[in-house]
């Protein structure tokens, strides 16, 4: 493997920590949001996130495209590394771990996310719920107690 595609590797390494560090921050304060019970900051939070998937979905590409000009194609970025020498292989594997815990942290922050808005979501429909019985009850406790002539409506034969 030559320095160029190497530097070249390192940069696209370089690049995924950034962007999956802006990400995870991202991640982390939609988190506090939803904890927080800011649902009006969700409707940008939700579309601001799918800019960030489709980013990410593009650096994956450009990975990919990369790696199949430069005779890399098929290989994972750990087994890319593996084939580096010894000075190299230190650096890129150093970034590369780091790239790995701030994608396991996104994960993770995710997944807190998707449980605080699943306990949000059914604590609204339970809300619903209750809501829509007092109405129904009050409905037909009225109807019940409407009088004509003094008397229950269910009792008028009239």
């Amino acid at each position: 493997m030559n320095a160029e595609v190497l530097k070249n590797i390192k940069r696209i390494l370089t690049e995924y920590l950034s962007f999956y560090k802006e990400f995870l921050s991202f991640e982390q304060n939609k988190l506090e949001a939803v904890e927080q019970n800011r649902l009006e900051l969700l409707d940008g939070l939700v579309r601001q996130e799918e800019v960030y998937l489709l980013k990410s979905k593009g650096m994956e590409q450009n990975r990919i495209t990369f790696q199949e000009e430069n005779g890399l194609g098929g290989l994972k970025l750990r087994e890319i590394i593996d084939m580096t020498n010894n000075s190299d292989k230190d650096e890129l594997l150093t970034i590369f771990t780091e790239l790995n815990g701030v994608v396991n942290e996104i994960q993770h922050t995710n997944e807190k996310c998707s449980i605080a808005i699943k306990t949000r979501l059914s604590a609204i429909e339970r809300a619903m719920d209750k809501i829509k019985n007092e109405n129904a009850q009050a409905l037909y406790d009225g109807t019940a107690n409407t009088q004509k002539n003094g008397r229950a409506l269910f009792m008028d034969k009239a």
